[in-house]
C-alpha cells in the first residue's frame, strides 16, 4: 500500500525558500545611510521591540553588502535593511502581490510579469489564487509544523530579524523620500509583518517548485 505524503514543505524545499530569500532581489550599488562602523561599514541596533537585534553592513567598492552578527536574527536585520535600500520598490510590489491586494493598488484589469518564468498575470485573478491561500490558513498550518515539514527554528528567527530590517529602512527613509519614483510616496508601501514574509517565501516556493508550460 502506498503511503501518503504528509502535508508540508520537506526539508529541502524550506532550505530552497531560505536561499530564495536571500537572492529574492539584486543588492545594486548605493551608501548605507544609518549610522555608526567604521572601515566603510554602519551598524544597526534595534529599539523597543526589536532591541537585541544587532548587525553590521559593510559594502565593497562595487557596492555589494556583507552582514556581521551573532545570530540568525541579526543577520536577518541587517539583510532587511539592505535589501530594502536598494530595491524598496521591488520588494513592496510583491508584497502587494503575496498579499492579494493588486486590485485594490493597480486596478483588477491591469496585469503585472512574474519574475522568475516571466509570465503575465492578470491582477484580479492572481489577487483570488492568493486570497485562497491566505483564507484556507495554507502558510499558517506550515509554520505550525515541527521541522523538517515546518521552518527550523533559526529560519524563524532570521525572517523576524529581515521584517524588522525591513521596517527599520521604511521608518529611517520615510516614504515620501524613496529615492526611487517608481514608489516614492505610493501607499501600497508600508511596513511588512512576518506573514507579509512568509507569504512571499511560499510564492517563491511555487514559483521554484513549477515549470512554465509553452504552447507549441
Amino acid at each position: 500500500m502506498r503511503s501518503r505524503r504528509k502535508p508540508g514543505f520537506p526539508a529541502s524545499v524550506w532550505a530552497l525558500i531560505g536561499v530564495l530569500a536571500v537572492v529574492a532581489g539584486p543588492l545594486a550599488a548605493t551608501s548605507l545611510s544609518a549610522s555608526g562602523g567604521s572601515g566603510g561599514g554602519a551598524t544597526l541596533a534595534g529599539s523597543g521591540p526589536d532591541a537585541g537585534l544587532r548587525a553590521t553592513i559593510f559594502r565593497t567598492a562595487h557596492g555589494i553588502p556583507h552582514i556581521i552578527a551573532d545570530d540568525f536574527a541579526g543577520i536577518g536585520y541587517g539583510y532587511g535593511y539592505a535589501l530594502a535600500q536598494d530595491n524598496i520598490c521591488v520588494l513592496a510590489d510583491t508584497y502587494v502581490t503575496a498579499n492579494g491586494e493588486r486590485s485594490r493598488y493597480f486596478g483588477p484589469d491591469g496585469s503585472y510579469t512574474q519574475g522568475g518564468n516571466g509570465s503575465t498575470n492578470n491582477n484580479l485573478n492572481s489577487d483570488f489564487f492568493f486570497q485562497r491561500i491566505k483564507d484556507k490558513h495554507i502558510i499558517e498550518h506550515l509554520l505550525a509544523q515541527s521541522p523538517p515539514q515546518g521552518p527550523r527554528p533559526e529560519i524563524k528567527e532570521a525572517v523576524r530579524g529581515y521584517v524588522a530590517g525591513y521596517n527599520r529602512y521604511l521608518a529611517d527613509t520615510g516614504v515620501n523620500n524613496i529615492s526611487d519614483p517608481s514608489c516614492r510616496g505610493a501607499a501600497w508601501v508600508r511596513p511588512i509583518t512576518e506573514m507579509d514574509a512568509y507569504q512571499r517565501f511560499y510564492q517563491l516556493g511555487l514559483l521554484a517548485s513549477h515549470r512554465r508550460r509553452t504552447r507549441l
